[in-house]
Formats: C-alpha cells, structure tokens, sequence
C-alpha cells in the first residue's frame, strides 16, 4: 500500500506552484451529468487547463461535485490505473479487485452520474499534505516526471436520506499527457494512478473505491 511522503521541491520553474497548498472545496447544488460544454455557453463548467497537477485535482474537484463524468474522466490518463484499499480488495463478504482502469472508471461514472442516477448531490474537500518530485531517468526531458499528492480527502455522497463518507488519504500520481498540449503548446498533466489509502488512524467511514464500486 503506498504510504504517506514528505515533499520536496527540486525543479526550477515549478517552486511558486508547488508551495501553494491545494484545498479545494466546491459544494454541490443539484447540478447533475452535465458536460464540459463549448467555449462561451452560459452555463459552461469552469475547468481550469491542465497546466499543472494542481490544476487537475482542482477539475477533479469541480467535476465530482458537479457530477461531471466527462470532466472527470479528461483528469485521467488513458492508461490510468486505480488502486483499491487493501481493507476492500480483503473484505470477506464483498472482496474487490486490486486494480482497476480507465474503462471501468468510466462505466461507474456514467451510471453515478447520470440523469437516472440514485445520488442526490456530492460534496468534496481535498486538502494537500504532501508534494513529491520524481525527475525520473532524465532530468533534462519531462516524459518521465512524475508528481505524487498526497490529499486528504473529504468526500461525501448523498443518496436519499443516506451519506456515504469517505475521508482517508488519496495518493494521486502525475504524469504528462502525451495525446494533447495547451493552447500556446503547454505540456499538459493527467493522473496516471490513483492510490485509495487508509489513514494511520482507522477511519469507520466508507473508502472511494468502495463508495465508486457501488456502481460498477
């Protein structure tokens, strides 16, 4: 199971950014499956462009609470690979799997939020605890960088008179988008893994991953 590291911040040009703690919380007002719409609609969702890693966890942030499979789905990489909490994949009366991947991500999310779906609204805190720098094989290329976050998580799912919480560690993994740039050529970020990490403390709520394997 991953665990928790200490940041540090090692690569010019990055300080400014990665010294600025990410805590992003955005409440849900009934708004459900909409999509990333066209530039200049009204009620277009504001993702941010994926210049930085936290620049994705603020879109992941908008989209869940938004219920945005869409949006939520362009924060990850296409090889992008999800890794359960040991206490769910050992459960012995509804084991999960150990990984799972971008398929399956997306078919959980257009069944929780789609127009039928059973959830009535999500609310979701990330508060960043630590940065990590890997520069990889070659420090002079950015093909191989990769960021690691590790996020405390606030993640409440409303259905009907229920609440599915989940407030242990997330450990996301960064790494380029090879498929797409910014506008002016910008190396854009996806998450490439996503660890569901049980706190020191053990927590009595739900996981994500158990909450997302709802509907699977």
């Amino acid at each position: 199971m991953a665990t928790v590291r200490p940041g540090r911040v090692d690569i010019a040009g990055w300080t400014a950014l990665l010294t600025v703690a990410v805590a992003a919380t955005l409440a849900m007002t009934g708004c459900a499956n909409k999509s990333t719409n066209p530039e200049g609609a009204d009620d277009a969702i504001p993702y941010k462009a994926r210049t930085s890693p936290n620049n994705v966890i603020y879109n992941l942030v908008l989209a869940y609470t938004e219920m945005d499979a869409e949006g939520y789905l362009d924060c990850l990489s296409e090889d992008f690979e999800f890794v359960l909490n040991p206490d769910d994949v050992n459960d012995p009366q509804n084991p999960l799997p150990e990984t799972w991947g971008k398929s399956v991500e997306q078919a959980i999310h257009e069944r929780m939020f789609s127009d039928t779906t059973n959830v009535d609204r999500v609310n979701l805190t990330l508060t960043n605890m630590s940065i990590d720098f890997d520069p990889g094989s070659d420090p002079y290329s950015a093909e191989d960088d990769r960021y690691t976050y590790v996020e405390g998580c606030d993640l409440r799912v409303v259905i009907g008179y229920w609440t599915f919480l989940a407030d242990n560690y997330q450990e996301f993994v960064f790494g380029i988008d090879f498929g797409e740039r910014g506008r002016d050529g910008e190396l854009l970020w996806k998450i490439v893994e996503w660890f569901d990490v049980r706190p020191a403390e053990r927590s009595e709520s739900s996981t994500w991953g158990s909450i997302k394997a709802l509907y699977r």
